[in-house]
């Protein structure tokens, strides 16, 4: 049996053996090891079915806050691109948004509100303070008047 020693630290674990030696221990998972080489699957782990029909309701009330049917299916779609990509019946936001005849602007904004409200980091391809920094540099563009809106030829009629 181990003792704890307090000279150890939150990289070094040390402890006392049966023979009041001090030595290096660690918290290695060793019963995952065996069970791996044995073939064996992993312990299941559960999640109480409380926090399961919670998570469930913020879905189907973020799918849901809007009447128009096509805007629902619009945000499962884009939610299912989102969490499987491989198994997305759409290849784009794009192509959802085509389908259920609204802009990919309008689902992309849904997708990154329910993420915010979840503080989900999911994201592909870009850290999830991206928006931030981004947001942060058109601010101070704008405040410059070196925005691309005060350049473009198409644009010089927009007052800020």
């Amino acid at each position: 049996m181990y003792v704890k020693d307090p000279a150890g630290d939150h990289i070094h674990n040390l402890a006392y053996n049966d023979n009041h030696r001090l030595e290096q221990t660690t918290d290695f998972p060793w019963d995952e090891v065996d069970r791996s080489l044995a073939g064996e699957e992993p312990e299941e782990s559960t999640v109480k079915f409380s926090d399961m029909t919670s998570a469930f309701s913020m879905v189907i009330d973020w799918c849901t806050q809007t009447k128009d049917i096509k805007i629902v299916a619009g945000r499962v779609y884009s939610l299912a691109l989102l969490l499987w990509p491989e198994s997305s019946k759409f290849a784009s936001l794009a192509d959802i948004a085509d389908a259920c005849d609204c802009s990919r602007a309008a689902l992309s904004s849904a997708l990154l509100h329910f993420k915010d409200q979840l503080g989900l980091a999911l994201s592909v391809g870009k850290g999830h303070f991206t928006r931030g920094i981004n947001r942060a540099a058109q601010n101070a563009a704008v405040a410059r008047g070196t925005h691309s809106a005060n350049t473009r030829i198409d644009r010089k009629d927009i007052k800020w």
